[in-house]
């Protein structure tokens, strides 16, 4: 059993880390961060670091959330930013079993004060009752 369980979580943690999008006959590998989500996963925290940026700039980062249930769609229900300089774009459409969503974070220094930045994200979604939380930090120079 304990044999059973070990191969089913390994299989699970490798078909997160291998997400690949296809372009037509090309097949390229995702950079980005890959955060695979089941419906027993606890409510994770995970930070975007856009490093140092200029005052005015305008920059954006994608994540690719995978739905690792075999059994329930997942849906991104809604998202919270505390300041106006952090804004999100994904599909609000569910995301079916094995399958992914890309997430693009999206911070506009302009809005933003200068020097160390720090805004907190929650995505919240059908599968926990509690929201994701991203801490989006930058260096406003």
């Amino acid at each position: 059993m304990r044999v059973l369980l070990v191969t089913i979580l390994s299989m699970l943690l490798f078909s997160c880390m291998t997400t690949r999008k296809k372009d037509g006959d090309k097949v390229s590998p995702f950079k980005g961060k890959v955060l695979c989500i089941h419906p027993d996963s606890t409510p994770l925290i995970d930070t975007i670091d856009f490093g140092r940026i200029s005052m005015g700039e305008m920059v954006e980062q994608t994540i690719r959330i995978k739905n690792s249930s075999i059994e329930k769609p997942l849906v991104l229900l809604s998202h919270d930013t505390n300041c106006g300089c952090t804004t999100l774009d994904y599909d609000k459409k569910p995301i079916v079993p094995s399958s992914y969503k890309d997430v693009t974070f999206t911070f506009n220094s302009k809005f933003a004060d200068g020097g160390r930045q720090l805004k907190l994200v929650k995505i919240y979604s059908s599968f926990m009752k509690k929201p994701f939380k991203f801490y989006v930090m930058a260096q406003v120079d």
